[in-house]
This record gives C-alpha cells, structure tokens and sequence, in this order.
C-alpha cells in the first residue's frame, strides 16, 4: 500500500507538472503527506522521530511565517521533483 501510495504521488506530480491545474496540486501533496505518515509508521525508532520533527518544525515555521495551508502546500510541492527524483531513477534502469 505504501509503494502505490509513493509511485501514485510521483505520477501525479508528473501529471500535474505538465497539466499545471492547482486543484491536483492540492490531491499531489495530499498523497504525498499520506505517503509520509504511512512510511513512518513502519520505519525504525529514531529514522521516525528525525523525520516527523523536521516535517513539524517545518509545518510550525511555515504556519508562523503567516502562510497557512496554501504555504505548507507549496513548501511540500517545492521538493516534490527532487522526491520524484530519487523514488524513480532505480526503475530507468529495468527494460
């Protein structure tokens, strides 16, 4: 479940790349939030505290800065290529 979650953000994220529609900005941060919650969960003990304290410090930063929603969405969507990067440069190499 947490594959799909992850290979159905970086599609997405490709999609609305080139689409450019903001509502499928919002269902791409959204799976990818979901992908996140859901690969913490099965991680190791301090690989989950490190990442669930940055993704909250960054949360909390983003909300003070008076951004709201809209800026914690654009923050997440901000490193979404280079996510997409890595998650599927491994798969360019099967035929």
């Amino acid at each position: 479940m947490r594959s799909y979650l992850i290979l159905g953000m970086c599609i997405l994220f490709l999609v609305q790349y080139f689409v450019d529609v903001q509502w499928l900005q919002f269902v791409v941060v959204l799976l990818s939030l979901l992908s996140f919650f859901g690969s913490t969960a099965k991680a190791d003990r301090f690989p989950r505290l490190i990442g669930l304290s940055m993704m909250g410090i960054g949360i909390v930063l983003e909300w003070s800065k008076g951004t709201g929603v809209e800026g914690i969405s654009e923050g997440i969507f901000l490193i979404l290529p280079l996510l997409s990067l890595i998650t599927l440069a491994p798969l360019f190499r099967f035929p």
